[in-house]
Protein backbone atom coordinates (compact mmCIF):
# COMPACT_ATOMS: atom_id res chain seq x y z
CA UNK A 1 0.00 0.00 0.00
CA UNK A 2 1.42 3.37 -1.01
CA UNK A 3 0.62 6.37 1.18
CA UNK A 4 -0.04 9.77 -0.38
CA UNK A 5 3.00 12.06 -0.22
CA UNK A 6 3.28 14.03 3.01
CA UNK A 7 1.90 17.55 2.54
CA UNK A 8 4.55 20.04 3.64
CA UNK A 9 2.90 22.82 5.59
CA UNK A 10 4.05 26.44 5.16
CA UNK A 11 6.15 28.10 7.89
CA UNK A 12 3.12 30.23 8.87
CA UNK A 13 1.15 27.09 9.75
CA UNK A 14 1.19 24.54 12.50
CA UNK A 15 -0.86 21.47 13.24
CA UNK A 16 -2.78 21.58 16.50
CA UNK A 17 -4.46 18.90 18.60
CA UNK A 18 -8.16 19.14 19.43
CA UNK A 19 -7.20 20.51 22.91
CA UNK A 20 -4.93 23.16 21.35
CA UNK A 21 -7.63 24.07 18.80
CA UNK A 22 -10.20 24.48 21.58
CA UNK A 23 -7.77 26.75 23.49
CA UNK A 24 -7.17 28.82 20.33
CA UNK A 25 -10.92 29.25 19.84
CA UNK A 26 -11.16 30.67 23.37
CA UNK A 27 -7.97 32.77 23.22
CA UNK A 28 -8.41 34.38 19.79
CA UNK A 29 -11.79 36.08 19.32
CA UNK A 30 -10.88 36.99 15.72
CA UNK A 31 -10.02 33.37 14.81
CA UNK A 32 -11.66 32.38 11.52
CA UNK A 33 -12.61 28.70 11.39
CA UNK A 34 -12.75 27.17 7.92
CA UNK A 35 -14.47 23.83 7.37
CA UNK A 36 -13.19 22.42 4.07
CA UNK A 37 -15.72 19.59 3.83
CA UNK A 38 -18.64 19.24 1.46
CA UNK A 39 -22.20 20.10 2.42
CA UNK A 40 -23.31 16.52 3.11
CA UNK A 41 -20.45 16.09 5.60
CA UNK A 42 -21.35 19.42 7.25
CA UNK A 43 -25.02 18.39 7.62
CA UNK A 44 -24.49 14.75 8.62
CA UNK A 45 -21.40 15.03 10.82
CA UNK A 46 -21.88 18.50 12.32
CA UNK A 47 -19.15 21.15 12.53
CA UNK A 48 -17.11 23.28 14.91
CA UNK A 49 -19.08 26.12 16.46
CA UNK A 50 -18.67 29.31 14.43
CA UNK A 51 -17.13 27.56 11.42
CA UNK A 52 -17.59 28.79 7.85
CA UNK A 53 -18.14 26.05 5.28
CA UNK A 54 -15.63 26.51 2.45
CA UNK A 55 -15.88 23.42 0.23
CA UNK A 56 -12.35 22.28 -0.73
CA UNK A 57 -13.65 21.09 -4.12
CA UNK A 58 -15.28 24.39 -5.10
CA UNK A 59 -14.21 26.02 -8.33
CA UNK A 60 -12.02 29.09 -7.83
CA UNK A 61 -10.95 27.98 -4.33
CA UNK A 62 -7.68 29.92 -4.51
CA UNK A 63 -9.49 33.07 -5.64
CA UNK A 64 -11.98 32.66 -2.79
CA UNK A 65 -9.15 32.29 -0.25
CA UNK A 66 -7.28 35.25 -1.77
CA UNK A 67 -10.28 37.48 -0.98
CA UNK A 68 -10.15 36.72 2.75
CA UNK A 69 -8.45 38.88 5.39
CA UNK A 70 -4.81 37.71 5.38
CA UNK A 71 -4.10 39.36 8.77
CA UNK A 72 -6.54 37.23 10.78
CA UNK A 73 -5.64 33.88 12.33
CA UNK A 74 -7.27 30.84 10.67
CA UNK A 75 -8.07 27.37 11.97
CA UNK A 76 -8.62 25.05 9.02
CA UNK A 77 -10.11 21.56 9.27
CA UNK A 78 -11.76 18.79 7.27
CA UNK A 79 -12.70 15.19 8.10
CA UNK A 80 -9.24 13.68 8.68
CA UNK A 81 -6.79 16.48 7.86
CA UNK A 82 -5.63 16.12 4.26
CA UNK A 83 -7.88 18.71 2.56
CA UNK A 84 -7.12 21.20 5.33
CA UNK A 85 -3.36 20.70 4.90
CA UNK A 86 -3.64 21.28 1.16
CA UNK A 87 -5.74 24.39 1.86
CA UNK A 88 -3.11 25.67 4.32
CA UNK A 89 -0.42 25.26 1.65
CA UNK A 90 -2.47 27.43 -0.74
CA UNK A 91 -3.13 29.99 2.01
CA UNK A 92 0.60 30.09 2.82
CA UNK A 93 1.37 30.78 -0.85
CA UNK A 94 -1.16 33.62 -0.74
CA UNK A 95 0.61 35.23 2.22
CA UNK A 96 -1.61 34.32 5.18
CA UNK A 97 0.49 34.81 8.31
CA UNK A 98 -1.18 32.74 11.02
CA UNK A 99 -2.59 29.34 10.11
CA UNK A 100 -3.55 26.34 12.20
CA UNK A 101 -4.62 22.92 10.92
CA UNK A 102 -6.66 20.63 13.14
CA UNK A 103 -4.59 17.41 13.22
CA UNK A 104 -6.85 14.46 12.43
CA UNK A 105 -9.69 16.78 11.45
CA UNK A 106 -13.23 16.58 12.78
CA UNK A 107 -12.81 12.83 13.39
CA UNK A 108 -10.06 13.55 15.96
CA UNK A 109 -12.12 16.43 17.43
CA UNK A 110 -15.10 14.10 17.99
CA UNK A 111 -12.88 11.26 19.26
CA UNK A 112 -11.56 13.70 21.88
CA UNK A 113 -15.15 14.26 23.03
CA UNK A 114 -15.30 17.88 21.85
CA UNK A 115 -18.65 19.56 21.10
CA UNK A 116 -20.04 19.65 17.57
CA UNK A 117 -22.70 22.04 16.26
CA UNK A 118 -25.44 20.74 13.97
Amino acid sequence: VVSPPETKLPASCREVTPDEAEALMKAKPDLVILDMRVETEWVEEGHLQGAQRTNFYRKELKEHLAGMDHAKPYLVYCAIGERSKQTAVQMGELGFRELYVLAGGLNAWKAAGKPVSK
